[in-house]
C-alpha cells in the first residue's frame, strides 16, 4: 500500500501532468522544528489538491500500548502483587526504534512469501527540558491517525463521508458533510484537509482520555484509569498531530509507506531535539524528581492512585516541566544543569480557519453504553453525545479528580 502517495498528491497544483518525486530529508533541523511547532496554520503554501490521485489509506490496524508516568513501576495482577518485577519506562533518542504506521505490540511484515512479526518501535517516556515528558506511543498513535483522516477527508471534501472509528469500547462515527468547491478553493484544499484531520484526531484523543478515566481498557482485566489525563498525555497527543502536519506540509512527502515511516521518524528525532530531550539517566532523574508529586512509586499499577496529578488543559497545551523547586535536590543536579531556564513550548489545535468553524463540517458521534450513561455527568446526555460536549465532560472529570485527590491535583505544583 503506497500510503504516503498522499503527500505527493497534495503537494502539487491542479493541472500538472504528474506528481513530482520527493526525497526524505535526513533529519528535521532546529529551525524547521521551530516553524512546525510555532505555526498552527501553515497558510501561504500551495494548498490545492489532486483529489483523484489521493489513495485510500488503511486505518491503523493496531493499538500502541501507552506508557505510564514514572519509571520502574511495581505491578499487580488482580489482587496479587508481582514480586521482583519493575516496569522500565524511560527512553532517550538512541532508544527509540523505527516508526511504523499502525504499529502495536507486534507488526506483521511480509518478505517474499514469508511472513513474520516484529516490534520496530521501542516506546516509552522521553523527558524534554522544554516540553516535559513525552509519551512516544501517544505521539506516534495520533500522528498516524491524523494522516489517515487527512487522506480520507481529502478524497471526500465535496461529497462528504461517514467513518466508523474502531477504537474505544463504544461505537464512534465521524461524519464529514460536503463542502462547497468554491469554499475549498478559497481556504485551500490541502490547508483545510489537514486542519480538519488535526481537529478530528485531537477530539478523538480527548475521548480516549475520558474513556480511560471511566475504566475503559484495551487489555481485558487491566484497567487504565491510572493513565487517564496523565501529565504528559495531551501534550504528547498534540505533538503527534503537529508532526503529521509537518510531514505533509514541510517534509515534502514520500512515495511509499516505508518512506513515510522514515519521514515521521526523522521528524520525531528533530522535534525531540528541539524540545531538549535528555539522556535516559536524566529522564530517570526527572521521574524521581516528581515521585510523590505527580506519581507514587509505592503504588502498584494499575491502581488509580498511581497518578497523583492530572493535566486537563484542553486545546492549548504547555508541557509540564519538572518544577524548579524539585530540582534543588542535590540528587538531580545533572538534570538541573541540563535544563537551565528552559523556555516552554506551547501547542494549540485550531478549531476554525478564516472564520469557518470545523464543527460546521465535521461531527463526531459517540454512543454511550448503559453503564457509562448512568455515571456522572452523562445522564444529562442520554445515550449519545458529540465533540461539542467534550469540554463540559472534561470539566466535570476535573472536578471529580479534585474531589478525590485534592484541589492541587489539577496542576503541576
Amino acid at each position: 500500500m503506497r500510503i504516503a502517495s498522499l503527500f505527493l498528491a497534495i503537494s502539487v497544483a491542479s493541472g500538472c501532468d504528474a506528481p513530482q518525486k520527493w526525497e526524505v530529508p535526513a533529519q528535521l533541523d532546529l529551525e524547521e522544528a521551530e516553524v512546525l511547532l510555532s505555526q498552527a496554520d501553515p497558510g501561504g503554501l500551495d494548498s490545492r489538491l489532486l483529489i483523484k490521485e489521493i489513495p485510500e489509506i488503511p486505518m491503523p490496524a493496531n493499538l500502541r500500548p501507552c506508557c505510564i508516568m514514572g519509571d520502574n513501576a511495581m505491578v499487580r495482577i488482580g489482587p496479587v502483587p508481582i514480586p521482583f518485577f519493575r516496569l522500565p519506562n524511560t527512553r532517550d533518542l538512541d532508544d527509540l526504534g523505527e516508526h511504523a504506521y499502525g504499529s502495536g505490540f507486534v507488526r506483521t511484515v511480509r518478505s517474499g512469501h514469508a511472513e513474520f512479526t516484529i516490534d520496530p518501535e521501542n516506546n516509552g517516556l522521553v523527558y524534554t527540558c522544554r516540553g516535559g515528558f513525552i509519551d512516544t506511543a501517544h505521539m506516534r498513535e495520533w500522528t498516524d491517525w491524523t494522516l489517515f483522516f487527512a487522506a480520507a477527508f481529502a478524497r471526500a471534501m465535496e461529497t462528504g463521508i461517514k467513518i466508523e472509528y474502531p477504537r474505544g469500547s463504544m461505537p464512534i462515527r465521524i461524519v464529514l458533510t460536503p463542502i462547497q468547491k468554491d469554499l475549498i478553493m478559497k481556504i485551500g484544499g490541502r490547508r483545510l484537509t489537514v486542519a480538519l484531520a488535526q481537529w478530528t484526531t485531537f477530539n478523538l484523543s480527548v475521548w480516549h482520555e475520558i474513556e480511560t478515566w471511566y475504566g475503559a481498557h484495551s487489555v481485558p482485566g487491566w484497567t487504565e484509569e491510572a493513565s487517564a489525563f496523565s501529565p504528559e498525555d495531551m501534550f504528547s497527543n498534540i505533538l503527534g498531530i503537529r508532526i503529521a502536519a509537518g510531514v505533509i506540509f514541510h517534509r515534502g512527502g514520500a512515495e511509499s509507506e516505508t518512506l513515510y515511516n522514515e519521514a515521521v521518524g526523522n521528524s520525531i528525532e528533530g522535534i525531540l531535539n528541539y524540545l531538549g530531550a535528555v539522556p535516559k539517566p536524566l529522564a530517570h532523574q526527572a521521574t524521581q524528581a516528581v515521585d510523590g508529586l505527580w506519581w507514587d512509586s509505592k503504588a502498584r499499577l494499575p491502581d488509580k492512585n498511581f497518578i497523583l496529578r492530572r493535566n486537563f488543559q484542553f486545546d492549548s497545551q504547555q508541557g509540564w516541566q519538572v518544577p524548579p523547586v524539585m530540582l534543588r535536590d542535590p540528587r538531580f543536579a545533572e538534570l538541573r544543569a541540563a535544563c537551565v531556564n528552559p523556555k516552554p513550548v506551547k501547542l494549540v489545535v485550531l478549531d476554525s480557519l478564516d472564520g469557518y468553524k470545523f464543527e460546521d463540517w465535521v461531527t463526531i458521534h459517540f454512543e454511550l453504553d448503559k453503564e457509562l450513561s448512568k455515571q456522572k455527568p452523562f445522564p444529562r446526555y442520554g445515550t449519545s453525545l458529540t465533540q461539542r460536549d467534550l469540554p463540559a465532560i472534561v470539566s466535570a472529570i476535573r472536578d471529580q479528580n479534585e474531589e478525590e485527590f485534592g484541589e492541587d491535583a489539577n496542576r503541576p505544583y
